[in-house]
C-alpha cells in the first residue's frame, strides 16, 4: 500500500499542478494523477509547499473529496527524512525506543521503507505493531 505526495516537486507535464494553469487544466491533471495512481490509499498534501498555499489547492481538494479520496496533510506524519548524519535505522530505532504507548504515523519514501523492513521485523518480535495505511482510522 502507498500514499501519494502532492507537492512542488511534480515535474511530469501530465501531472503538473500550477497556479498559472486554468481550472480545466488542473482538473485534467488531477484526473490523470488519480488514474495513474488509482491504488493510492491516501493523497498527502505537503502543507508547506507553494502548491498548498496556491489558489488551486481548494480546487484540488474539492476534486479529491468529490471522488471520496482521503486527503491528509504531510505535517500529520513523522518523517524519517535523513537530514542529519544519523542513518535511517538509527533514527527509527531511537524513535521507537522513546515512543511509549503512543501511536505514530510515519511518512517515508519507498527506499527508506525498504531499508527499515529488517528493523521493523525485529520490533514486531518484541510486540510492536505496524499496520497498513488502509487500516488507519481518521
Amino acid at each position: 500500500e502507498f500514499a501519494l505526495l502532492l507537492d512542488d516537486e511534480i515535474d511530469h507535464l501530465e501531472f503538473k499542478l500550477s497556479e498559472s494553469y486554468p481550472n480545466s487544466r488542473i482538473l485534467n491533471s488531477i484526473k490523470t494523477i488519480i488514474g495513474s495512481f488509482s491504488n493510492a490509499i491516501y493523497f498527502v498534501f505537503d502543507d508547506e509547499s507553494e502548491l498548498f498555499r496556491s489558489k488551486v489547492c481548494p480546487v484540488i481538494s474539492a476534486e479529491l473529496e468529490k471522488r471520496k479520496i482521503k486527503l491528509l496533510l504531510k505535517s500529520e506524519f513523522y518523517q524519517l527524512e535523513n537530514n542529519e548524519q544519523k542513518d535511517i535505522n538509527t533514527r527509527f530505532d531511537s524513535l521507537l525506543k522513546n515512543l511509549g504507548e503512543e501511536k505514530l504515523f510515519i511518512l517515508s519514501s519507498v527506499e527508506e521503507f525498504r531499508l527499515l523492513l529488517p528493523e521493523m521485523a525485529s520490533y514486531r518480535k518484541v510486540g510492536f505493531k505496524f499496520i497498513n495505511p488502509s487500516l488507519i482510522e481518521n
